[in-house]
């Protein structure tokens, strides 16, 4: 049970930091989007 619980906790913070990447890429993209458009 243990074992299963710190398993857990690590994939749920490696999804988040792959959300997060994701995130900035996507904010980046947007900006560029946005100077090309303003």
């Amino acid at each position: 049970m243990q074992s299963n619980c710190i398993f857990c906790i690590a994939m749920a913070r490696l999804s988040f930091m792959a959300l997060n990447k994701a995130c900035l890429k996507q904010s980046r993209y947007n900006r560029a989007i946005n100077s090309i458009f303003s």
